[in-house]
């Protein structure tokens, strides 16, 4: 906020003397969805322990990977008796099938050693090691969890990611095949999780922590066909037995995309024209600041929050007048957006090995010559870009809508 308020002045002393500013844009009309959180608002964790009474998996869209306070929440949740009474697994998006041993084996460990995480983390699909603290911080607060439970009662997590064979990958073509084989990477989660929950058929309880591109439950394509993703084939493939949670945060809005020629990553996010926005105009948030911007979880159905218009990654794809209730079951508010944060990042897996290891996987993917690849990165070197990759980065305030 603080950066645009030199142009706002700058604005103001341009106008002739005695002039009066522009007029400010309406603000939305908050006061539906000020209703909806009236009648139908409950307290979040209460929410989702009603919630687990009639669904089996609990998928949650934390809005951004880089959010700290979702993870902070899942955590609330796991620490509530009548939630960890019924939740066994959790499944985490971004730790692949390949390091389940490396997952077990810190949790069973008699003390909290997050290095024995550091090889899950190593292996993520871009390459440089998964480094945000709000999963870090998470593991470790469920280990601590885990440890005042007895054995038969402690939370299994699970990743469900397919395993990326870095070891394996030799050249820049070996790694575009890679990624040309994540397009079945929603169905493999999709299948690991049926599989780990006996097909919904034990009555297992879990909640699949990932992001908005895996968490949609019914969004429908121009020609009406489904927009596949994991929790698209949970939910279409076990009726009644899954339901999806937004974490309220910004909202990614897509106005264009373009054929990509050269370099790409595993987010697929290079051909995309796009910003961030509040939902409905700002009118949610309104809504919230209404009732104090006190936590709070709603519905999506039948209500005038679950009929905004969508707003998502899928924005160009999506059929005419779709809402936010077909891609979600409800809703949590956990703060203003002004006040989110993006985590910190962590050093952990940046041993001299591994510093090794990603001056490997950079000639991968960015092939003999860097100079093209520094220059985007504003390094001299090689050396001075890893230099500044092993630094940790602290928490800092979450992205800001755009105009803001």
């Amino acid at each position: 906020m603080t950066c645009h308020l030199v142009p706002l002045l700058l604005t103001f002393a341009a106008l002739p003397a005695g002039a009066a500013p522009p007029p400010s844009p309406p603000l939305p009309d908050a006061r539906p969805f000020i209703e909806v959180l009236r009648r139908e608002g409950q307290e979040p964790v209460a929410f989702v322990r009603k919630l687990l009474e009639r669904r089996d998996l609990v998928v949650f869209d934390d809005g951004l990977h880089t959010a700290a306070e979702p993870w902070q929440h899942y955590l609330q949740l796991l620490r509530d008796p009548a939630i960890r009474r019924q939740v066994r697994l959790v499944f985490v998006e971004v730790l692949g099938v390949g390091h389940q041993p490396d997952l077990d084996g810190f949790f069973a460990h008699e003390s909290l050693d997050l290095a024995r995480l550091a090889p899950a983390l190593q292996d993520d699909f871009s390459g440089y090691g998964w480094r945000h603290q709000n999963l870090q911080d998470f593991l470790a607060g469920l280990w601590e969890l885990n440890h005042g439970l007895p054995a038969a009662e402690r939370i299994r997590v699970v990743g469900v990611a397919p395993p990326v064979f870095w070891a394996g990958l030799r050249t820049r073509a070996d790694y575009d095949a890679f990624l040309a084989s994540l397009r079945s990477f929603d169905h493999f989660m999709a299948a690991t999780i049926a599989e780990q929950l006996e097909d919904f058929k034990a009555g297992r309880k879990a909640f699949f922590l990932t992001n908005t591109r895996h968490a949609y439950l019914g969004l429908r394509a121009k020609d009406g066909s489904l927009l596949w993703n994991a929790t698209t084939f949970l939910a279409q493939q076990h009726p009644g037995k899954v339901a999806s949670l937004r974490v309220h945060n910004l909202a990614l809005q897509v106005t264009a995309r373009r054929p990509v020629e050269g370099r790409q990553t595993a987010a697929g996010m290079e051909g995309a024209t796009f910003s961030w926005v509040r939902m409905a105009g700002g009118a949610w948030d309104a809504a919230f600041r209404a009732r104090g911007d006190r936590p709070v979880a709603v519905p999506l159905d039948d209500n005038a929050f679950g009929r905004t218009p969508y707003v998502g990654n899928q924005m160009l794809s999506a059929r005419a007048g779709s809402r936010m209730s077909e891609v979600h079951d409800g809703l949590i508010f956990l703060a203003p957006l002004e006040s989110l944060t993006s985590c910190a990042t962590s050093d952990l897996v940046c041993t001299p090995a591994f510093r090794d290891e990603v001056r490997r996987r950079i000639q991968v993917m960015e092939g003999a010559d860097l100079a093209g690849f520094l220059e985007e990165e504003g390094a001299a070197s090689l050396d001075e870009f890893l230099d500044a990759w092993a630094k940790p980065r602290p928490a800092r305030p979450g992205p800001r809508p755009a105009g803001e």
